[in-house]
């Protein structure tokens, strides 16, 4: 296993729980929600972070953020208690500013995430009524959108969603050309507190149908991940639940989906998240530890890196 080493302690200086944090596209900028009902911002270089931004829009916890693909400039997505959905955006002066507010839900936004660029700009929440909403920027600037789609996703309600990749992993034509909107494929998996995933498709003229249930987890799954396209002719989602159950589930060209265990741990895992390149997956959860992990050429999953063994 590689030796890890701690690169930076941020202080966050938040007042209460942080439920998420997220990188930027290039890995530059740390924005962080919380309980506190702000964001924060931080400039990272290196083992140095520094604060630039406290937004405080929300009224309740923020509990997920969403950066839109650097092509749409420095805009970001936050989901919250209040039943909001806010579009932040950096102007030419360097201050954020709220340059939308989504106010259509009637219970918690639970989930926000924006979909690869090649689908546009375009956005998904989910919310703790089991409504998955599908916000469409009209301009393509992220301060005028509108809703595309809206529905019952999980009677259980909505608590982590993923986009698919723009296409089956691989190769989506026999012979190259310039791919247009209405040829990509738009997928969704979402999950709820109950143990079963769901994947809904997008079908003609923008509806949402239930395509696949994926079945097995014990427990409330808190978190689904689908894999960033890596060049393999197949899909990969990774889950996990509060049971401590990591699973890893593909699906071949024309096969139906398959799972294996990742890893069981002895404490609820809360969150799965894939690298831009779709070949490294991260692993939290109860025991603050961060683990890594790789599938291997012999279709093994190995861990690479355990924060925990560091020792520091």
């Amino acid at each position: 296993m590689a030796a890890s080493s701690l690169l930076a302690n941020i202080d966050t200086q938040h007042e209460d729980q942080i439920h998420d944090c997220q990188f930027d596209f290039y890995g530059t900028r740390l924005a962080t929600a919380s309980s506190d009902k702000s964001i924060r911002i931080f400039e990272v270089n290196g083992d140095k972070t520094t604060l630039q931004h406290k937004i405080q829009a929300h009224e309740s916890a923020v509990w997920q953020l969403s950066w839109a693909d650097p092509k749409y400039g420095s805009l970001l997505a936050s989901a919250s208690f209040d039943k909001r959905v806010l579009l932040h955006q950096e102007g030419i002066d360097g201050q954020w500013r709220v340059v939308y507010s989504f106010e259509d839900n009637k219970t918690s936004v639970n989930c926000v995430q924006f979909a690869p660029p090649e689908y546009g700009l375009i956005l998904a929440c989910g919310s703790s009524d089991g409504q998955v909403t599908v916000l469409e920027s009209k301009n393509q600037t992220g301060n005028d959108w509108e809703v595309t789609a809206k529905f019952s996703a999980l009677k259980s309600g909505v608590s982590s969603l993923s986009w698919a990749p723009p296409a089956e992993n691989g190769s989506l034509f026999d012979e190259p050309h310039t791919v247009t909107k209405k040829e990509i494929r738009k997928r969704l998996v979402c999950s709820g507190n109950n143990s079963t995933i769901h994947i809904y498709d997008e079908e003609e003229f923008g509806s949402w149908k239930l395509c696949k249930e994926l079945d097995g987890h014990k427990d409330w799954v808190r978190c689904v991940a689908w894999a960033p396209s890596t060049g393999r002719n197949k899909n990969i989602i990774a889950s996990c639940d509060h049971h401590g159950e990591v699973r890893i589930w593909t699906k071949e060209t024309g096969a139906d989906w398959e799972h294996v265990i990742l890893q069981k741990y002895n404490y609820p895992i809360w969150d799965v998240s894939w690298s831009v390149t779709g070949n490294l997956l991260s692993v939290s959860g109860g025991d603050n530890n961060v683990t890594v992990w790789r599938q291997m050429a012999d279709g093994e999953w190995a861990c690479i890196l355990d924060q925990g063994e560091q020792g520091n």
